[in-house]
């Protein structure tokens, strides 16, 4: 299974599991070592946002409750060089037309201005 696969699959167990998920559970299910469990949770927390949290009292990982409304995972996949066209194709069109996809885009250009400045 693949990086994207592991992070979908994990995700979908902190949503259908109604307690904290211990490690172990996490990696039988995920097929993978404890180092490459530890990459995707970073992953998944530093650029997708995911409020992922280990919870002492239970010993195991859960979504951290915030504002009341569930994490989701991003439903729009492009690559780098994928969003810096999309973002540079906005720049243009609102340097034209006074924004016309500002709004649209509003919430591309948050995601995506995590994502360009990443190292991954």
């Amino acid at each position: 299974m693949d990086k994207w696969g592991k992070v979908i699959l994990f995700d979908r167990m902190l949503h259908c599991r109604k307690y904290c998920i211990p490690l172990k559970a996490i990696l039988e299910e995920l097929e993978c070592s404890q180092a490459t469990f530890h990459r995707i949770r970073t992953f998944m927390q530093t650029n997708l946002g995911a409020p992922i949290e280990f919870d002492q009292r239970y010993k195991g990982y859960r979504y951290k409750s915030e504002n009341g409304a569930p994490f989701e995972l991003p439903g729009f996949w492009l690559t780098k060089k994928e969003t810096e066209a999309l973002l540079s194709f906005d720049y243009a069109l609102e340097s034209l037309q006074g924004g016309f996809f500002s709004d649209a885009f509003a919430p591309i250009k948050i995601v995506s201005s995590r994502f360009l400045n990443s190292k991954n």
